[in-house]
């Protein structure tokens, strides 16, 4: 299992970043018998929602949420900072 450096939680919706190189995007769910994800509460629930694979070459070890224009910023070992933006269909 990875080891996950950074979370950060911005209203529903949580991002966690981690060594598998991956970026992984959760939602807060109702209290029901999913399995929950690490949660700041007992009573909170979180789904997997999408993962982007191989965001980075080498560990990503810090993610950042933009509340101006909703954009996730991540940077990893590889020197390299990677701007997300969430597309909606």
């Amino acid at each position: 299992m990875a080891s996950y450096h950074d979370r950060i939680v911005y209203g529903n919706l949580k991002v966690t970043v981690s060594d598998d190189l991956s970026a992984k995007f959760w939602r807060r769910q109702e209290k029901s018998t999913e399995e929950n994800f690490d949660s700041y509460r007992s009573d909170e629930l979180w789904t997997l929602e999408s993962t982007v694979p191989s965001l980075h070459s080498r560990s990503i070890y810090s993610v950042s949420w933009s509340t101006q224009n909703n954009c996730i910023a991540t940077c990893g070992g590889d020197n390299c900072i990677r701007i997300l933006e969430e597309v909606r269909k």
